[in-house]
């Protein structure tokens, strides 16, 4: 699950076109842990998660909708997952 959010948050903030420096700024935390996250290194607590969601103005099952099977709701990946085919 580590490698899976961190790519999410990778992604989300490149998407947004922001460094790993002003996602850092704004969520409150350290670059160092941005990167450590990003690469999955590192597991983020309840609070760097939920910081990192409103620093990227995205919802919790924006960044968990492809490390967790049924975010959002079963049907939305389900969906997902027929489209891709």
């Amino acid at each position: 699950m580590t490698k899976e959010l961190g790519k999410r948050i990778r992604t989300e903030r490149i998407d947004k076109k922001m460094t790993q420096e002003e996602l850092a700024e704004l969520a409150d935390i350290s670059v160092t842990h941005i990167s450590a996250l990003e690469r999955g290194v590192k597991n983020a607590n309840l609070s760097t998660f939920v910081a990192i969601a409103n620093a990227l103005q995205v919802s919790a099952d924006t960044l968990l909708i492809d490390v967790i099977p049924y975010s959002i709701s079963g049907v939305t990946n389900e969906l997902l997952h027929e489209l891709k085919r």
